[in-house]
């Protein structure tokens, strides 16, 4: 009797075809660059510490070439952002990663990166307004010498 192969993402594709528009690793990637470098709103102008940038820029070298990229390479960074573990930078990057390593639940790995980008937009216009406050009141409080 002949064994069975196991179902992947990669051989299921042939008895259930990829049907939806953003079910393509290309366009995932393309995506995924522009929620990264918008020059506006993208997770690289977030303010950011040191290991979300190299995060952001491992992900960045995968993207450039996204149909070469292995699943466990796909793995591995989301394990790597699992490690800044609270980090809407690095949860945006995971969901991503998700949707790239299985592009048939692009949908919803897109719509969760989203929602991180605003989370790190919330809090990156949170600090630009803390920051123009504290600007601002220091020329009205006189200095006690």
């Amino acid at each position: 009797m002949p064994q069975e192969q196991t179902r992947t993402p990669q051989n299921i594709s042939a008895l259930f075809p990829l049907s939806g528009h953003l079910e393509d690793v290309e366009v995932i990637a393309e995506i995924a660059k522009v929620m990264i470098d918008d020059p506006n709103l993208g997770l690289a102008v977030s303010p950011i510490d040191e290991d979300e940038q190299v995060l952001l820029d491992r992900f960045r070298l995968l993207l450039d070439k996204p149909q070469e990229t292995t699943r466990e390479q796909w793995a591995a960074l989301k394990e790597e952002s699992l490690l800044l573990a609270g980090s809407a930078i690095s949860d945006c990057v995971s969901f991503l990663c998700s949707g790239l390593r299985t592009p048939a639940v692009a949908e919803a790995t897109l719509r969760s990166a989203a929602n991180a980008l605003i989370k790190a937009n919330q809090h990156k216009a949170k600090r630009q307004t803390q920051q123009f406050f504290r600007r601002l009141i220091k020329g009205y409080i006189r200095n006690p010498e």
